[in-house]
């Protein structure tokens, strides 16, 4: 007769087996159950009541999730079991992607895993979160117990640089030439002789930094083309040629230095040039003042200094001085 024993009342009894419950994460290592040692039994292990092969020792390594029992018994014939049921929990499956970026710029990291608890290297709680710093941002993701990372690399890549430009006269063909400081990784650059308006590639006379026109600009702009993500750069600041102003001509018919010739006056058509004597009497005035059509010669006037006030009419304050005439 099998059973417990109680006070000694039977002789033979059926072994106690404890099993316990276990629930793991699918990247852990699967627990071996255990049925402990019992003088002279057998054990036959079980999956869901049915035998599996070869199990028959005191230990079992399941290798998926299940209810399990083991059957230990002995002689002569008395049996025992333990039950369990191994649950094995799914980890979060994670690819938070790679994200390029220009500086104005933002990437949504998103973890992809809905209902979960995260926590991100740069503090965030959310599924999402939204940067515009470049860095390596690593989020960890807990569902059912279960916690997963990934990382991500925000890239983030700037426009190129506005070029500072300035004004020189120019040679043939063209009259002036812009010429601007080289920007580091532009591929190209493009030009506005409207301010902005429209853009069109530089005409590179002297070298790839510079543009040649024969016409007045006074909003002449300058940006740069890059490669990549982020191309277009930022436009110069709206440039003219600088007027340049003499402090002597010599008009004596050797056909050098002839007239009072202000350089780049032409890209200023509202000018306005005065021309005083030494004792402050007006002997030129004259408005669109172009070196050509339009100048100051000192015709039948002495040599001598004379002062001079030119308005460029830009609404930047006159520029005066003193000119000499000397024959």
């Amino acid at each position: 007769m099998c059973g417990k024993r109680k006070h000694g009342a039977y002789r033979k009894y059926s072994p106690v087996v404890t099993l316990t419950n276990a629930t793991i994460c699918d990247y852990d290592a699967i627990p071996t159950l255990d049925a402990g040692i019992v003088s002279n039994a057998t054990y036959q292990w079980l999956n869901g009541g049915t035998a599996i092969g070869g199990a028959t020792n005191s230990t079992y390594t399941p290798t998926a999730a299940g209810s399990y029992s083991v059957d230990v018994t002995v002689p002569p014939g008395c049996t025992g079991t333990g039950n369990m049921t191994l649950t094995i929990n799914a980890a979060p499956v994670l690819s938070v992607l790679d994200q390029d970026i220009c500086s104005d710029g933002q990437a949504i990291l998103d973890a992809g895993v809905s209902g979960a608890a995260y926590t991100w290297s740069n503090g965030g709680n959310a599924q999402t979160i939204s940067t515009n710093n470049a860095g390596t941002y690593t989020v960890a993701v807990s569902l059912n117990n279960c916690t997963s990372t990934d990382t991500a690399v925000v890239t983030v890549y700037y426009y190129p640089d506005a070029p500072i430009v300035a004004c020189n006269p120019g040679t043939s063909p063209y009259k002036f030439v812009y010429v601007w400081t080289a920007v580091s990784n532009a591929a190209s650059y493009e030009v506005s002789e409207d301010g902005g308006v429209t853009w069109i590639p530089a005409n590179t006379p002297t070298g790839p930094e510079s543009h040649g026109v024969n016409v007045t600009i006074p909003d002449f702009t300058v940006r740069a083309i890059g490669n990549g993500l982020c191309k277009i750069g930022a436009a110069s600041e709206p440039t003219a040629c600088e007027v340049t102003i003499p402090n002597i001509f010599t008009p004596n018919g050797d056909s050098q230095n002839e007239f009072f010739e202000l350089d780049n006056i032409e890209q200023y058509p509202n000018n306005t040039v005065q021309i005083f004597n030494r004792w402050g009497k007006e002997v030129y005035n004259e408005g669109g003042y172009n070196n050509s059509t339009k100048k100051f010669n000192g015709k039948d006037l002495p040599d001598g200094v004379y002062f001079y006030i030119v308005d460029l009419g830009n609404g930047v304050k006159a520029k005066a001085g003193t000119v000499t005439i000397n024959r």
